[in-house]
């Protein structure tokens, strides 16, 4: 099992942890005050998201799914705990069909 965690570089709260388990092939993301989910892993990610653990590359684990580092900011090559990123859902006739996160330097990224 491969195992990491991730601090907030506005604050140094918890950010992200992210556990691999090799024999399951599978990856369990924990976005702290955003969300947690579990999913299985593509085998071309494998080696990607084992070199992102051993090395706590949160660049490379965004660089292969966007969806492993969600509070990561490209523009800023920064990882923000879930305090710090301003969430807005994208409303389409009272159905929530997405959400708008801001950084906390005004970078947008659409989920």
């Amino acid at each position: 099992m491969n195992k990491i965690s991730f601090g907030c570089e506005s604050c140094e709260k918890g950010a992200l942890s992210i556990q691999y388990n090799d024999n399951s092939n599978r990856l369990v993301v924990d976005t702290f005050g955003v969300s947690r989910r579990e999913t299985g892993v593509p085998t071309y990610a494998k080696t990607g998201i084992k070199a992102a653990i051993e090395q706590k590359d949160a660049r490379l684990l965004y660089s292969i799914d966007t969806e492993y580092a969600r509070n990561y900011c490209e523009s800023c090559d920064k990882l923000y705990c879930g305090e710090h990123w301003k969430i807005f859902p994208i409303m389409n006739d009272d159905w929530c069909d997405g959400f708008i996160w801001t950084c906390p330097r005004g970078h947008r990224k659409e989920f």
